[in-house]
């Protein structure tokens, strides 16, 4: 009676081994998923990013920008569906950086909507890039702004400035043609400074391109392959047979070394 409910125990483990597994990669692999992936802009006149890239990656998990999602899609579930675990939510948008996060290099991240529709993972990968795009080109309009004013500024000062020796931005100078000057010529060492500091100034400063964060690829949605869907149950049946195969086995070798023990123990008749 004991061996038969041990071995009745382990069937029953290996039926909801099995079954755990089966019905995780099930629910794993049957998920629509939404990606697209963002290239986050930079501001040149503080050599930084228009959001960090590592706190972008968390405020996107976060319950008050799933709110803001959720809103934008019309999509209420979101705003739970959204958030990380940690935060309370189903974790349904994750997003990992691309590449090393460095002013002045690439900053590519992909983030994924995970979700049984297709028509509500693309809506809501659409609303999310919507949500980072308006709110990266916010933050960035105040810093286009002060580099026209600068730019303005600068090309005023040039623009003003007294020429004693006639134009050199409308004409090119002479150069000579042996080490002597020809009499007349106009010497570009003799241009006036401020006129030069002025227009280089302007010109350093309009050749500064603040760069708006960028969809480097629109969301795309891709649907689960069936064969997966299939797999995965089978998957956990394998699971679960090869769990009792090795516990059963397990038992009889420890039956046996109990049982070589006892004979062992026996005192000789």
């Amino acid at each position: 009676m004991k061996a038969s409910s041990s071995v009745a125990a382990i069937l029953v483990a290996g039926v909801l081994i099995g079954a755990a597994v089966g019905w995780i990669g099930y629910f794993k692999l049957s998920k629509t998923r939404a990606i697209f992936i963002l290239n986050v802009g930079e501001i040149s006149l503080t050599n930084s990013f228009v959001e960090d890239p590592e706190a972008l990656i968390e405020r996107m998990k976060s319950p008050t920008f799933a709110a803001a999602v959720s809103e934008r899609a019309k999509i209420p579930e979101l705003a739970t569906l959204l958030p990380s675990s940690q935060y309370g939510g189903r974790g349904q948008l994750t997003a990992r950086a691309l590449k090393p996060v460095s002013p002045g290099s690439p900053s590519l991240i992909e983030v994924t909507i995970s979700s049984p529709s297709s028509q509500d993972a693309e809506a809501a990968a659409t609303a999310v890039s919507q949500e980072i795009l308006e709110d990266h080109a916010k933050r960035l309009a105040p810093f286009l702004e002060e580099m026209k004013r600068r730019a303005t500024d600068l090309r005023g000062a040039a623009n003003s400035a007294p020429e004693t020796e006639g134009s050199f931005l409308g004409r090119s100078p002479a150069w000579p043609t042996d080490t002597g000057r020809q009499s007349g010529q106009v010497s570009i060492d003799k241009r006036p400074t401020k006129l030069s500091s002025g227009y280089d100034a302007a010109v350093a400063l309009l050749t500064q391109q603040d760069k708006q964060t960028t969809l480097l690829f629109a969301p795309v949605v891709t649907k689960p392959d069936r064969t997966w869907m299939i797999a995965a149950p089978l998957g956990g049946v394998f699971v679960g047979i090869v769990f009792v195969f090795f516990a059963l086995r397990i038992r009889r070798e420890s039956g046996l070394r109990a049982s070589l023990e006892d004979d062992a123990s026996r005192p000789p008749t």
